[in-house]
């Protein structure tokens, strides 16, 4: 999971959120700047199908932001995949990650008018070569299965 900057004030709200779900452990969490948006939108969305006017209003949100984000890595021990969208856009993914997504979303996202924003302040996958291609980006280490330490920086 990617917290966008202007989620890190949520930080350590979100990662309790994570732990707290059934299913799912956090096990390590990174400090990372990007250099350039638009690549580390290629990496987020190279395997996940998105409509691109999704992305195009997502980079214009975040070109607004400073380059920090944080990465939080979790295990899935409870994968459900379910089948989302149509056509072009049909995708697999799992019930339960997207239903944690919504969940963090619907509590941190801005709001207007009373309705959650698509300002949203995570990115989040259950898929385990976009987490690594995330970590080969920020030239972090690879995945490992070492228990999280309460060291939220």
């Amino acid at each position: 999971m990617l917290i966008w900057n202007h989620g890190l004030k949520y930080k350590r709200q979100i990662i309790s959120i994570i732990n707290n779900y059934e299913g799912f452990n956090v096990l390590s969490v990174h400090k990372a700047a990007y250099k350039k948006l638009s690549d580390l939108v290629d990496v987020l969305y190279e395997k996940e199908k998105v409509s691109p006017i999704h992305i195009s209003n997502k980079v214009k949100h975040l070109k607004k932001l400073d380059n920090k984000v944080a990465l939080i890595l979790f295990e899935n021990k409870k994968r459900e995949l379910k089948t989302y969208g149509k056509g072009d856009l049909k995708t697999v993914q799992c019930e339960r990650v997207k239903a944690l997504k919504d969940l963090i979303r619907n509590q941190f996202n801005t709001r207007e008018k009373g309705m959650r924003t698509e300002a949203h302040v995570i990115h989040a996958s259950d898929d385990q070569k976009e987490a690594e291609s995330l970590l080969r980006f920020f030239n972090l280490s690879r995945l490992t299965r070492k228990p999280h330490k309460e060291n939220y920086g």
